[in-house]
């Protein structure tokens, strides 16, 4: 068996065809709960370290900066994995170790699901639906339990969670490392906890080594592995001894990878650029002889954007078809529109959320905002669907035709237009302050008639994904007159969190339909 590095429209191609085959297996990573705001393992193991120090040596009075060159010493000295033997050993208390490794797992709460969390789950959702597409289950090395809550959410159940045996019919998620779900749930943990050097060691053989052992060498299957960094040492023992099996033309899976490499600034020294395209190169070899197929992406953020890909199809006109059915179903208003009374009760609507959001964000006098959406429509487009510009006259009422021009396009990722376009595609929020970026792939008529109506200099696009099956149905905009707006100034993450939520629940409000 050999591989090459293959173009990124070659490896969704084959991914795609796994999957209408029923042959498509899924192995999640920490990467995907990194994205809800849960640690990495080097995080997780730290943050470990430091409860373990506040708790253990509080007449030290170790301050919070000094608990973190604390643990990091600790760290260095002894080893990631071998730390956290460190801290079991000095509890003396199995039930100490995992009260405590779930505190620093959940550290300031329970997380929400991610994007890529649930497009997991709407592949589950898909699966479930076509009988030709057999996959029940994911496979994660995580503890949490977002790819439950997420399953949940478009399955309408809880799927089984399975911490050693056999795989069920049902929809389900198998633990590999432990199941740890977060102390508000009332579930308490399950399976074996893999996270120390002493655990790696005693899990040689177990029954989750056994059963990747099983996946990778079954020929007849492909498996992604998704938010993973390959440093895992279990999973690197496995992908040796699968390499070897093929050097000797025994039988193994397909294996793929998505892997994301933040790329360089645009204001990085040139050698910091010359060094990581070297290194990228030599990685893509290094993988290649480990018989994977690996595609690198520019960001974390496009991983939901690639699965989706896997799901729907590349073609974006598709999605778009989608969404635009999910509103004709289950939207009272969406045939009518563009009808003057429905466009007025719309106007309604965003000019309370207007006033609030002035409000909420203490938005200055002097900065005028404007909010707007796009809803898809035939022909691989999405079109404007309604808008308010802080005014009392009727000139916001968009009728059908003026909607028809304005359209952009959402073919593919390459061609779309304007900040919004990329928005409803990559399935992010999306923020931009310069005419380059805010008129991307506009053609010169758009860029004629669109710039004579455009009164502000910055923008921000959110997208919708509120239908059972996941696919795009449309995006919320708000413009200002400032090229450094009012979003990009806001104090913390979860003020930014509330702006997105305040947005989507405008574009459900202004559109009347249940989300799920």
């Amino acid at each position: 068996m050999s591989t090459t590095n293959l173009p990124a429209s070659d490896f969704i191609a084959s991914l795609q065809k796994s999957f209408q085959e029923g042959s498509l297996e899924f192995l999640v990573g920490a990467g995907a709960s990194i994205a809800s705001g849960l640690p990495t393992w080097n995080e997780l193991n730290r943050r470990l370290l430091s409860t373990f120090l506040a708790q253990e040596h509080s007449d030290l009075e170790f301050q919070s900066r000094d608990l973190d060159v604390a643990a990091q010493i600790f760290v260095d000295n002894f080893g990631r994995e071998a730390v956290v033997d460190v801290v079991r050993n000095k509890l003396k208390s199995d039930g100490r170790y995992l009260d405590m490794l779930r505190g620093a797992l959940y550290l300031n709460g329970s997380k929400d699901v991610s994007s890529i969390h649930l497009e997991l789950a709407a592949i589950l959702a898909a699966s479930k639906s076509t009988s030709s597409r057999r996959l029940n289950g994911l496979y994660t090395f995580n503890f949490d339990d977002l790819l439950e809550r997420a399953a949940e959410r478009l399955l309408g159940k809880v799927p089984e969670v399975i911490v050693a045996g056999e795989r069920s019919a049902e929809p389900h998620v198998v633990h590999l490392h432990g199941y740890l779900p977060p102390p508000t749930s009332g579930k308490a943990p399950s399976g074996t906890v893999v996270l120390s050097e002493k655990d790696y060691h005693e899990a040689r053989g177990d029954w989750a080594s056994r059963k990747l052992d099983d996946l990778f060498t079954d020929e007849k299957k492909t498996v992604l592995m998704v938010g993973l960094s390959l440093a895992d040492p279990r999973l690197r023992g496995l992908l040796l001894e699968r390499v070897k099996l093929a050097q000797r033309n025994k039988p193994v899976a397909h294996v793929y990878a998505l892997l994301s490499n933040s790329p360089p600034s645009p204001d990085a020294e040139l050698m910091e650029r010359l060094a990581r395209n070297f290194v990228r190169r030599h990685q893509e070899d290094f993988w290649a002889s480990w018989q994977m197929h690996v595609l690198n992406i520019e960001s974390h953020e496009l991983v939901p954007f690639y699965l989706r890909q896997i799901r729907l199809g590349s073609n974006g006109g598709t999605w778009a078809e989608k969404g635009e059915a999910f509103l004709r179903n289950n939207s009272p208003i969406f045939k009518d529109l563009y009808r003057e009374d429905v466009q007025r009760k719309a106007l309604s609507v965003l000019e309370g959320m207007h006033s609030f959001l002035k409000r909420r964000f203490a938005v200055a006098q002097e900065e005028e905002i404007h909010i707007g959406g796009f809803v898809p429509a035939a022909g691989a487009v999405i079109q404007l669907g309604f808008r308010y510009r802080g005014g009392k006259d009727t000139d916001d009422i968009v009728t059908e035709s003026y909607a028809q021009s304005r359209r952009l396009s959402v073919a593919s990722l390459e061609q779309a237009q304007g900040v919004s376009g990329r928005a409803f595609l990559r399935g992010v929020t999306l923020e931009a302050s310069s005419s380059p970026r805010l008129h991307d792939n506009f053609t010169e008529p758009m860029l004629e008639t669109w710039t004579n109506d455009q009164l502000f200099s910055s923008m921000l696009c959110v997208p919708i994904y509120d239908s059972v099956d996941w696919v795009p149905i449309g995006v919320i905009y708000l413009t200002s007159n400032r090229p450094s707006p009012f979003w990009a100034e806001l104090d913390s993450s979860q003020d930014y969190d509330t702006l997105e939520t305040l947005l989507r629940n405008t574009f459900t409000e202004v559109l009347r339909y249940a989300p799920i």
